[in-house]
C-alpha cells in the first residue's frame, strides 16, 4: 500500500467503508501509513471509526500509534489521538488476542484525516495488515 503522502489522491471513508492501509507489510519504525479522510457528517456530529490490526505470527514487541489531523493534511499536523472509546491509542503486543489480532473503536473524533504510525517496528519482523473502517 502507499505510504503517507500529503499529495495525491486521498481515500474518503463514508459510514460502512473500509480501507486497508498496510497489507501484509513490514513497515519500518517511524513510517506512517496511507492516510484516510473521514467524511463530514452533515449534522455536524463527531466521527466514529475503528482500526483492525492482524499479524501473520507473533510480532514480538512493537508500537503503532493511531494519529489524526485536520486540514491542511501535512505530516507535522498529525498527533496521537487522545479522545477515544478504547483503552489506548497505542497498539502493542499486549493488546493482541491469541490469533495476533485486535480491533479498537474510536468514538467522537472530530478530525479530517487518520493514519497509523509504526512507532516501533515488530521485533520479530512479521507482516502486519491494518484496516481503518468508518
Amino acid at each position: 500500500m502507499p505510504a503517507y503522502s500529503a499529495s495525491g489522491n486521498r481515500v474518503v471513508l463514508y459510514p460502512g467503508d473500509a480501507q486497508t492501509v498496510w497489507n501484509a507489510e513490514k513497515p519500518a519504525s517511524g513510517s506512517a501509513s496511507q492516510q484516510v479522510a473521514l467524511s463530514n457528517d452533515p449534522t455536524g456530529q463527531a466521527e466514529n471509526f475503528s482500526v483492525q490490526v492482524t499479524c501473520a505470527a507473533d510480532p514480538g514487541t512493537f508500537e503503532i500509534d493511531v494519529q489524526a489531523c485536520d486540514a491542511p493534511d501535512i505530516a507535522a499536523n498529525y498527533n496521537t489521538i487522545t479522545t477515544l472509546n478504547s483503552a489506548t491509542t497505542t497498539i502493542t503486543q499486549a493488546g493482541l488476542n491469541a490469533s495476533f489480532a485486535l480491533s479498537n473503536a474510536f468514538i467522537g473524533v472530530r478530525n479530517d484525516f487518520v493514519r497509523l504510525l509504526m512507532k516501533t517496528a515488530s521485533s520479530n519482523n512479521v507482516a502486519i495488515t491494518a484496516t481503518i473502517t468508518r
